[in-house]
């Protein structure tokens, strides 16, 4: 994966810079999938997709979910990866395992 101009790769994925991170409701509102722990007010959108078409965020709950890496806004929200590693290797190998 190239990271190309202004945080944008290859797969038209936006790497967003530590300004722009934001946790779930304040990104996204209260539609928050039933599954993320503590209101997704703990984890943390660091990705989107073709311009917000879905995004990816990693949870930093004091939880059983600590450092997973979930799916917001797809048709099918889910975890994705155990831990971020685990995301940019798979990201990176064939993205669309983790979309």
């Amino acid at each position: 994966m190239l990271l190309a101009r202004e945080n944008w790769d290859e797969e038209m994925g936006h790497w967003w810079p530590l300004a722009r991170i934001k946790n779930i409701p304040d990104e996204y509102g209260t539609d928050i999938p039933p599954f993320v722990s503590e209101g997704g007010r703990k984890c943390l959108f660091f990705l989107d997709h073709c311009i917000w078409c879905w995004a990816w965020a990693i949870s930093c709950a004091d939880d059983e979910t600590q450092g997973k890496v979930l799916l917001i806004g797809g048709m099918d929200e889910r975890f994705v990866a155990d831990n971020f590693s685990e995301f940019v290797d798979r990201y990176t190998s064939d993205w669309f395992s983790v979309a």
